[in-house]
């Protein structure tokens, strides 16, 4: 018994061609002159704005940007500042659930002024106006 084996063919149901040439080119290009008309636009208006156009006269604003004070939910203590890390110039405090990055010349609720930062070896000594914290 002799076994006929044929091959089975394939169609195209559509006549469906990637897109080559130009047809491939026109949505990039398309995409590309947009980009280029919108950064090209704000250039011209920055180049040609005046200084009163991008910030009004009388407008006020301060000559550094303002931050939020620090204000802890219940009266810090000294007593109630514990030194988590020293290094060179700079300090982390913790006092209760917050934590204070300082450095000399700085203020923290309940110490008042930073005035010296000493690293000692592993630990090292916070002087300010209302105590004195060590980290050993």
């Amino acid at each position: 018994m002799a076994m006929s084996i044929t091959a089975a063919k394939t169609e195209l149901v559509d006549d469906y061609r990637p897109k080559r040439g130009v047809r491939r080119l026109v949505p990039i290009l398309g995409a590309s002159l947009t980009v280029l008309a919108s950064a090209a636009g704000f250039l011209f208006w920055w180049a040609t704005a005046t200084p009163a156009e991008i910030r009004p006269e009388g407008a006020d604003y301060p000559g550094v940007m303002p931050v939020a004070l620090v204000v802890p939910p219940m009266p810090v203590t000294p007593a109630d500042y514990a030194v988590v890390s020293l290094f060179e110039d700079e300090a982390i405090l913790a006092a209760g659930d917050m934590l204070l990055r300082v450095k000399v010349g700085s203020t923290a609720p309940g110490l008042g002024t930073i005035l010296a930062i000493e690293p000692q070896g592993a630990g090292g000594t916070i002087v300010t106006d209302k105590a004195r914290l060590t980290l050993s």
